[in-house]
């Protein structure tokens, strides 16, 4: 259903971005959910197995990814990653992490529309839900603000994932990546550790 196109790879580094093959996605408010106005500060993240990370924690991470002269696009959400985190009781961490595996932190391509111009950093083919997809479900799957994609995939990354019984980074890949996946676990999994998160333990524990 998705082939990157080699020059997505070459943007990733030593990321290969993305997998072949995704389940339909669901769909928030048509993939679009409007964030409002996220705080700029928020609490702590904690996962039962993993040290607290904050917003500003997040900011700072992305700051240098995928490398520190060229910054995330991502960079300045944080505090949106963790109120979505609480919101849902999903580690932000993760939700940072899969951008890491499928589009180097928002900053290569999905085919050939640039992941800056769709806000879709999660690959989140929610399209596919509607049967919306057209020729090109990369252009198809746009969020209006990097916001609402946050704000949609730790939702459904907790009712669809968690909660269904995925609920470490090996078992959200057999479902979340089907083909093409060989790097999908190992830059997951990287990324989280980077950020002192535990991919096996991805439920989200509250301290202010």
């Amino acid at each position: 259903m998705k082939t990157l196109a080699m020059s997505t790879a070459l943007l990733c580094g030593l990321l290969l971005c993305g997998c072949t093959s995704k389940p339909k996605q669901p769909a928030e408010n048509a993939g679009s959910a409007s964030t409002g106005n996220p705080p700029t500060s928020a609490g702590t993240a904690t996962s039962a197995g993993s040290q607290p990370w904050t917003g500003t924690d997040i900011d700072q991470f992305l700051a240098k990814k995928p490398n520190p002269s060229h910054a995330s696009p991502l960079a300045g959400q944080g505090a949106t990653f963790v109120t979505y985190g609480q919101q849902y009781s999903v580690d932000p961490r993760l939700i940072v992490a899969i951008t890491a595996a499928e589009t180097s932190y928002a900053t290569g391509k999905c085919h050939s529309t640039p992941v800056v111009n769709t806000h879709n950093a999660w690959n989140w083919f929610w399209c596919e839900a509607s049967h919306g997809c057209g020729n090109d479900v990369c252009v198809n799957s746009p969020f209006d603000t990097w916001g609402s994609g946050i704000k949609t995939v730790s939702h459904f990354m907790r009712s669809t994932y968690i909660n269904k019984g995925y609920y470490d980074v090996k078992l959200i890949a057999s479902k979340y990546c089907t083909v093409g996946c060989e790097n999908w676990i190992p830059n997951v999994t990287a990324s989280m550790r980077e950020m002192n998160g535990d991919p096996e333990s991805l439920t989200l524990e509250i301290g202010h």
